[in-house]
């Protein structure tokens, strides 16, 4: 499964859409002038909220917490702020999101990868663009979470550069990446 997701940068706040396999799904707005900034993804057809993303008050470390509805929410962590080792805990699986030297983060499900995904090299008058790689069967809604995460965690609220070249993470890495990783495509 492929799914794209397109930022838009404006002065208040960012705007991104997300496609999977090439449809246009979700709507993402990013609402920076508050206590915990939030991240709001929309269903593209209805405009009905399906996930919020709130940035916990935290000084270098990541901590985010992702609500699909009031009884369903997760937490997103730094494992190793130097390593660039990430983990979501949900009910029934430890999701690890490592970053790799350069543009690439892998997301392992319970030791087993099931997806990745890579940030564009160069944007020109646009965000960030990432690709996300994964199984048929993986939680959509949650790659997409953790993707939005560390582009916030990542870029912050940056300001608009007509061109924007990223070389990518040059630190220390907890995981390789994995080279001869392929996509399952059953359910």
């Amino acid at each position: 499964m492929i799914i794209d997701i397109h930022q838009k940068k404006l002065s208040l706040g960012d705007k991104y859409k997300v496609f999977i396999n090439h449809v246009l799904t979700y709507v993402v707005s990013k609402q920076p002038l508050q206590l915990k900034p939030e991240i709001l993804v929309m269903d593209a057809d209805n405009n009905r909220l399906k996930i919020r993303i709130v940035k916990c008050l935290q000084w270098i470390k990541a901590k985010y917490v992702i609500s699909f509805s009031e009884t369903l929410i997760y937490s997103f962590k730094t494992v190793s702020y130097f390593r660039s080792h990430f983990q979501c805990a949900t009910k029934d699986a430890i999701y690890d999101i490592y970053r790799h030297r350069g543009r690439k983060c892998s997301i392992y499900k319970d030791h087993d990868q099931i997806a990745w995904w890579q940030k564009d090299l160069i944007t020109w008058l646009e965000g960030d663009t990432y690709r996300i790689t994964s199984n048929e069967n993986a939680d959509i809604d949650l790659l997409i979470s953790f993707c939005l995460i560390l582009d916030n965690y990542n870029s912050g609220n940056k300001g608009e550069d007509v061109l924007t070249i990223n070389l990518g993470y040059m630190g220390l890495q907890a995981k390789r990446f994995n080279k001869e990783w392929i996509p399952n495509s059953k359910n």
